[in-house]
């Protein structure tokens, strides 16, 4: 039997912009549901890294928004947050329905990997598999064997291939130690507002020529998914490389994020509302 945790929050008006609830608060909520899946039904995350020696580092991330939704529409968010072990233990998924009264919002889900640590200060391990005593924290159903790790590299494929971006343009950004976690790395929360900030400015100095491509400060955001190949750390400065594509009414973005040294940190798609 998978288990699940719920939580209740009274949001505020810095969780929404006038178009929705923000990616990065859906993100947030994502992480609390987390915590508090893990206080409920295995120990909390502090004595996880404490005493099991394992993080989990996060490598994938989707928010797929079910739902119009602003700030007057209701009073509060129910999460229900589910954790599974996947692919032999060395991967963990926690998915979170949000939802206000009758009204599905949002469905929202991150993938980590299990990271070994070292006994150091600065949490700094390698990748391995799950030891017996966490795992035993799960039930069976929570480790299932059949596992799909996700169709993002052939969305990318799909949305990037025999297309010309309507624009181009460069944004950069330092991970300054607000941005990051207690491993002074950049947490996966922040990512999705790092996304937004780099739409918005290309549209700002290079969208009056496109009409269509304004509709990115003016429609929605339909979903919101990212990889992570490798961290950022605190100081590094990072360049994120922004596309717009239009097919039909649909417009979407793809992010690049390379670090200091040129090298490929993550990518990323955000696809609107249809008009």
């Amino acid at each position: 039997m998978e288990r699940a945790s719920r939580l209740s929050i009274h949001y505020d008006t810095g969780m929404f912009s006038p178009l929705q609830l923000q990616p990065r608060a859906a993100a947030s909520l994502l992480f609390m549901g987390w915590t508090r899946w893990l206080a409920d039904h295995a120990t909390p995350f502090p004595s996880i890294l404490r005493d099991y020696r394992v993080s989990f580092p996060v490598v994938g991330f989707r928010l797929r928004y079910l739902s119009p939704f602003g700030f007057f529409d209701g009073n509060h968010f129910d999460l229900t947050t589910y954790t599974r072990l996947l692919r032999d233990r060395t991967m963990l998924e926690t998915t979170a329905e949000i939802r206000s009264d009758d009204t599905s919002v949002a469905l929202v889900s991150f993938l980590s990997r299990c990271l070994l640590l070292d006994g150091s200060e600065s949490l700094t391990g390698v990748p391995g598999t799950f030891p017996d005593s966490f795992s035993a924290l799960f039930t069976k159903e929570e480790q299932p064997e059949a596992w799909s790790p996700g169709h993002f590299s052939k969305s990318l494929k799909s949305l990037t291939r025999d297309r010309t971006p309507v624009l181009e343009s460069i944004f950069h950004l330092t991970v300054n130690r607000h941005l990051c976690e207690v491993a002074d790395q950049w947490c996966f929360v922040d990512i999705p507002g790092h996304l937004c900030a780099a739409r918005e400015t290309m549209i700002e100095k290079c969208g009056t020529e496109y009409p269509i491509v304004r509709d990115g400060l003016r429609r929605p955001l339909r979903s919101v998914e990212f990889r992570l190949t490798r961290p950022l750390f605190l100081l590094d400065s990072a360049t994120i490389t922004t596309s717009s594509y239009i097919d039909g009414d649909e417009l979407s973005f793809v992010h690049h994020i390379s670090g200091p040294d040129g090298a490929a940190r993550a990518a990323a798609i955000e696809t609107l509302e249809y008009r």
